[in-house]
């Protein structure tokens, strides 16, 4: 994986039988299983997830190359 190609390492967190990839920089969770769900960190759901994970430890990553639509380079 290079750094350039688009990828991140992400941790997983889980909730409710869920998983989500943590994008800490961009302040998002993504589903790992639907990517096309996104929850802002700073929602509602979001801030459920954050007070759920806060004090656990993340044991898990998985690989973020997901398109980021609206971006330009």
């Amino acid at each position: 994986m290079k750094e350039d190609d688009g990828q991140k390492l992400l941790p997983i967190v889980k909730l409710n039988g869920t998983e989500y990839l943590v994008d800490v920089e961009q302040r998002k969770f993504r589903e790992f299983k639907n990517p096309d769900n996104v929850v802002n960190m700073h929602s509602e759901k979001g801030r459920q997830i954050v007070n759920e994970i806060v004090g656990g430890q993340w044991d898990s990553f998985g690989v973020d190359s997901y398109p980021q639509k609206g971006i330009e380079v």
